[in-house]
Formats: structure tokens, sequence, C-alpha cells
């Protein structure tokens, strides 16, 4: 894996020149360290579970090349409006079999040292990101069209990922719509009960823990089985059911494939 750009899209993403580029890179999960077990009071000091994965921190070292000794502070002040001077972004990673993976992050910090007899056009960097989570996410999304009982989703990844629902009311729509969406897989589910306008669409997040009705909160109108979690996507094959009243237009579930 190596930390290649920084931008909403690869195409359009800032480039990192890879001229003696060194990345670290790790992901971390920390031990529960305490666990009561049961009315005896018995302490179990690691525990059988962890918490969930660990942000991380990413660091990005590499020369940056200027067309001359002046073009060097160009370069280096074009990185500095393309890195720190912007909020969350997308950063991105080539792998070995030249796929692309990318995650949430922002750039924390920009280090750089300047030799006052050293010329050159050559400067070395130093940046640093903090990644949302420790989860590593396809470049694009996968997306299924299924409105029946039962049908599978495949995560091709190693960790969970995450589901949006996107269920597009028919013209002439019941007065109150019952959505349900299970992972008969892993337990985890919602289920939705409100009114949909006609040709509208209900979009349901649980990556992002959002539920918009035509662009509107509906969050009251959910109910998830687990509040912490309300649908997850194992690796693997996952087994989902769906049922709801009526009529729908369109049945949409997206998910990006999912790695640490």
């Amino acid at each position: 894996m190596l930390i290649t750009k920084f931008g909403s899209t690869y195409a359009g993403a800032l480039a990192f020149d890879l001229y003696q580029s060194v990345d670290g890179l790790g992901t971390a999960r920390p031990a529960v360290v305490a666990e009561v077990d049961g009315s005896a009071g018995s302490f179990d000091f690691w525990g059988d579970e962890n918490f969930p994965i660990a942000s991380q921190s990413i660091t990005k070292s590499y020369t940056l090349l200027g067309s001359s000794y002046a073009d060097v502070d160009v370069d280096l002040d074009a990185l500095k409006a393309d890195t720190l001077c912007i909020g969350r972004n997308k950063l991105w990673a080539l792998m070995r079999d030249s796929s692309k993976r990318w995650s949430w992050a922002k750039c924390t910090s920009l280090a750089y040292s300047e030799a006052y007899n050293d010329r050159t056009r050559a400067l070395k960097v130093d940046l640093a990101f903090m990644l949302e989570s420790g989860a590593w996410y396809a470049e694009s999304e996968t997306n299924l069209d299924e409105g029946g009982a039962s049908f599978n989703i495949t995560n091709s990844g190693n960790a969970p990922a995450g589901y949006r629902l996107d269920f597009y009311a028919y013209s002439a729509p019941p007065g109150t719509y019952t959505i349900a969406v299970a992972n008969t897989t892993n337990g985890t589910g919602f289920t939705f009960v409100g009114s949909i306008a006609a040709s509208k669409h209900l979009i349901i997040d649980t990556g992002a823990f959002t539920c918009l009705n035509d662009g509107a909160n509906a969050y009251a109108n959910l109910t998830p089985v687990k509040p912490t979690n309300w649908l997850t996507l194992e690796p693997g094959v996952n087994a989902m059911t769906l049922s709801f009243n009526g009529l729908a237009t369109d049945i949409d579930h997206y998910w990006y494939n999912t790695w640490l």
C-alpha cells in the first residue's frame, strides 16, 4: 500500500511525489483491559473482547522537487493549500495490484527543514494525517438493485462495511410505509415507519447514521435493532431480508467493500 493522493476523487486529487517516499502505516485496536465476570465478582484484566478499531495516524515523507530553487517555494505553498488548509477529504492508497482504496482523513502536520547553504531544488517534507477510522474503502461504491424479500450482499473486504438503502417511493404511495431491512448474518437491522411523498427518496445510511426522507431528517421514524449499529455487512456473504407494504418504484442497496 502506497499513500499517493489526497482529494475527493483519485483522478483529481493532489498527487504526492513518490521520489524517496516513505509511508508510516498501521492499524490499532485496544484490548478491553478490565471485565467483571458475573455476580462472583472475579476480574479478568484482559477480557475476551476488543474496543472498536482506533483512528489511525498516517505519515507521508517524500522529497519535493521543484523545477528550480525558487520554484520549491511555489510547490510548498501549493502543498500547504491542498493539505493543511482544507478540512476532511479522502486519502488515497495505491495497492500492489494497482487497485485503489481511500479513507476519510485530515492533514494534521506538514514539517520540513531548510538548510541555509543548501540551494538545491529538492526539499524533504513530512506530512501527517489523522484517519477518521481504521477502515479503507474500495474506490467505487457497489450497487445492488433488489426489491426481493431475501437476497445476498457480498462485502469483498476483510472488515465490516456500512450500508445505504435508497427506497424510491411509488407514484401512489400508502399513507404510511413500514420498511424493514435486516442482516440475518449478524443480527443488525432497522425498521422505518412513516410517510414518503410520491416519487420521493428515503435514504438510510448506516455508516453515516443518517435517515433522510426527501432530504429531511427522519431519524424519529427509524428504529434500529441495535442503536449503536444500525446495520453492518460482515466480510463475505451477508443474508439480507427486506419487507415493506405498498409498492416501490425502485430499491437500491449500496456499500463500499471495506478493509483494515
